[in-house]
């Protein structure tokens, strides 16, 4: 990383000593200011004295949250992610919290579920999903920002909707359940997301570690006993009808060698963000060759996309080679299998928008099955 130039770090002691230390890690002097501004509110708050602004520059209320500024500061200057700071992260209008174990909601992640909310809609018009009735998978869903954020964005149109949000973590599945609750009680989403989202501990690699029961073999049941409980219209289908996921997908040399920002290195979940070493599907799937580790997760995605008859598949890849490969995957197991009498189209979705400053630019792979 460049050094800063003597100069701007002078322009920024000279407007308020605290930003020199920002700057380490945000760069620009502007993303210094805000997040000063957003650090300052937080200081504030936690003090107890966002009601009392009168005192803010006064006395004692003013050295208590001015100490914990200089504090969360000094954790931001060392590297320490923003959101695990504040505690929170805006994911369209949902406030996702965040912890230290869990992976911090993305902006392209955020876009991407939007795009995916813009095909459902889509595809319910045009007839390519049962009106009214609507599956939704998402596959290592941490925190549970996409699976929340779809049912906020799909409910007011879908009369039935069941979004299963599956992770191999207890923390995530565990903040998951804290982020639906946090904004069911906030009022941003429906009291419908209660009973229509669900989160669930599972081993999407089916590597049968301890207790965690491996995935293929129990999804197909969740629908069924969601009819059976009458959480679901009679006239649903019991199949998934979309499939969305944001796996590990980082390559352990790009993880250590300058590629992934410092505070990701430091602070977020290997487990969330380099796939574990191997080639479990070598044997069960000979036709897609040698697959690197980073790109573990996606044969994994699409066979079991495949398997439940997924019409619409949506996986975050990392860069653009990434999902060159990911499409050729896509290809050879949609395309080549038997449902090579279905339509099947395999996109690439890279809004310039995407595009992500720290760990070299996302996009997101397309595959539509109708």
């Amino acid at each position: 990383m460049p050094r800063l130039p003597t100069s701007l770090v002078l322009q920024a002691y000279r407007e308020n000593p605290l930003l020199p230390i920002l700057l380490k890690e945000c760069r620009t002097l502007q993303y210094a200011r805000n997040e000063l501004r957003w650090l300052r509110e937080s200081a504030i708050a936690r003090c107890g004295l966002q009601k009392r602004p009168f005192t803010l520059n006064r006395g004692h209320d003013s050295s208590i949250w001015r100490r914990k500024l200089k504090q969360m500061c000094a954790h931001r200057g060392k590297g320490k992610p923003l959101q695990y700071i504040l505690g929170n992260q805006p994911f369209g209008d949902l406030e996702i919290l965040c912890e230290k174990g869990v992976l911090i909601p993305r902006t392209e992640t955020e876009l991407y579920t939007f795009h995916t909310k813009d095909l459902v809609l889509k595809g319910l018009r045009v007839g390519e999903f049962e009106r009214n009735c609507i599956h939704v998978l998402d596959i290592c869903s941490g925190s549970g920002c996409i699976s929340l954020l779809l049912h906020s964005l799909l409910a007011p149109h879908v009369e039935h909707l069941t979004i299963i949000g599956v992770d191999i973590s207890p923390q995530a599945i565990n903040l998951a359940v804290r982020n639906k609750k946090h904004n069911l009680s906030r009022g941003i989403l429906t009291s419908r997301a209660g009973r229509d989202v669900i989160f669930e501990q599972f081993d999407i690699l089916d590597n049968q570690k301890g207790h965690i029961p491996p995935l293929v073999d129990n999804l197909k049941n969740i629908l069924a006993t969601r009819r059976s409980a009458n959480t679901d219209s009679d006239s649903c289908r019991s199949t998934w009808d979309v499939l969305i996921s944001n796996p590990p997908y980082i390559s352990p040399s790009n993880m250590i060698d300058g590629t992934t920002s410092r505070s990701v290195r430091k602070y977020e979940p290997i487990q969330a963000l380099v796939p574990p070493p191997g080639n479990p599907l070598a044997c069960e799937w000979s036709g897609l060759g040698a697959i690197c580790q980073e790109d573990t997760f996606y044969p994994h995605l699409l066979l079991l996309a495949l398997k439940l008859d997924v019409k619409l598949v949506v996986l975050e890849c990392g860069d653009a080679a990434q999902a060159q490969r990911v499409v050729k995957m896509a290809r050879a197991i949609f395309i080549i299998s038997e449902t090579a009498e279905r339509r099947v189209s395999v996109d690439i979705y890279n809004e310039s928008e995407m595009a992500n400053d720290y760990d070299g630019g996302a996009r997101a792979v397309v595959v539509k099955t109708f």
